[in-house]
């Protein structure tokens, strides 16, 4: 029997759900506690990947500046020196074109 077309989106549900099972090969749970619990651990995990580099970027282009401070992770804020291109009109696709 040949195997539907798969769809992208199943697929890395699919994915997510088998990763969340290898950290964690005892856990079971209902539809709505794998949609909840799991799928939203998951997206926690490739989101937290997406934003490390997003800031890496901005921080590149100076417009965000990361701040160490005793006690705590980094702090990240958008960078004075630059707040007035914000101010002035400049958008994101400045910031896309910069990165």
């Amino acid at each position: 029997m040949e195997r539907p077309t798969e769809n992208p989106a199943e697929s890395r549900i699919a994915s997510d759900i088998l990763d969340y099972l290898k950290k964690h090969p005892h856990a079971q749970d209902t539809l709505e506690g794998i949609v909840e619990w799991w799928l939203l651990e998951q997206r926690i995990i490739y989101e937290t990947g997406k934003v490390r580099c997003a800031l890496k970027q901005l921080m590149e282009t100076g417009h965000v500046v990361e701040e160490t401070r005793p006690g705590v992770g980094p702090i990240y804020r958008m960078n004075a020196s630059r707040r007035h291109e914000t101010a002035a009109g400049a958008d994101s696709s400045t910031i896309d074109q910069a990165i």
